[in-house]
């Protein structure tokens, strides 16, 4: 299957698209031939460069974007306790574990529609980022 390797890690010129593009140039000189994912906060610069080198890559939202996505509705900034919850949602080990979490986080907050909404309208990508467990290639 090939192996598991973080090929790098970039926080700077986010909205430049040539540096994006010279990175992705970068890897395929490094002999990368192909990228099954890429996690990144939704950036379309970044999206759209890997799809110009690496046009099968399938793009995963982050897990800070997807809960900003769910938070940025709320007029009230949500309690602490809840950010913390939800954040939560995204570091555990597999996708039976966030099922299992997310069933007892919906139950928590079962009064509130409002979350239920969000929680489903954003649960189809947050299993995506579980597509691909913490074991991959190993």
């Amino acid at each position: 299957m090939g192996n598991k390797e973080i090929i790098g890690m970039y926080f700077e010129n986010t909205k430049n698209n040539r540096y994006w593009l010279e990175k992705f140039e970068e890897l395929k000189s490094r002999n990368v031939e192909k990228i099954l994912f890429f996690v990144t906060p939704h950036n379309q610069n970044i999206e759209r460069c890997i799809k110009i080198i690496y046009n099968e890559t399938k793009i995963i939202n982050s897990p800070d974007s997807i809960q900003y996505g769910i938070s940025r509705f709320f007029a009230d900034h949500p309690s602490r306790k809840m950010q913390t919850e939800l954040k939560d949602l995204f570091l555990l080990e597999d996708k039976k574990k966030f099922l299992e979490n997310l069933k007892i986080f919906k139950e928590m907050y079962v009064d509130n529609k409002f979350i239920e909404i969000l929680l489903d309208k954003n649960e189809k990508e947050i299993e995506e980022f579980y597509q691909y467990n913490y074991d991959l290639g190993t």
